[in-house]
């Protein structure tokens, strides 16, 4: 991977695929060498797609919590066949 680094953009580049991220339009672009084809993208549908993301952590790791995963369910005397 390349990544040029610019005062407003940076770019992300791979054998197949360029990726621009273009803070003054608010655009990711996301170009296809090999298809020669691009598509665009909002910088913002990446950060709503965190923040629900986040969340969505969030509520599983309290659930997770209250069901005790990860705990030590037995002792270790049972766990080494004694």
């Amino acid at each position: 991977m390349e990544v040029i680094l610019a005062d407003r953009y940076f770019v992300v580049n791979s054998a197949k695929l360029a990726t621009v991220y273009d803070f003054d339009r608010r655009k990711r672009v996301v170009i296809d060498i090999e298809h020669k084809t691009r598509v665009d993208y909002s910088l913002f549908d990446t950060v709503g797609f965190r923040v629900i993301e986040f969340r969505n952590r969030e509520y599983l790791g309290k659930m997770l919590a209250g069901l005790k995963v990860g705990k030590k369910v037995f002792n270790d005397a049972s766990a080494s066949g004694h």
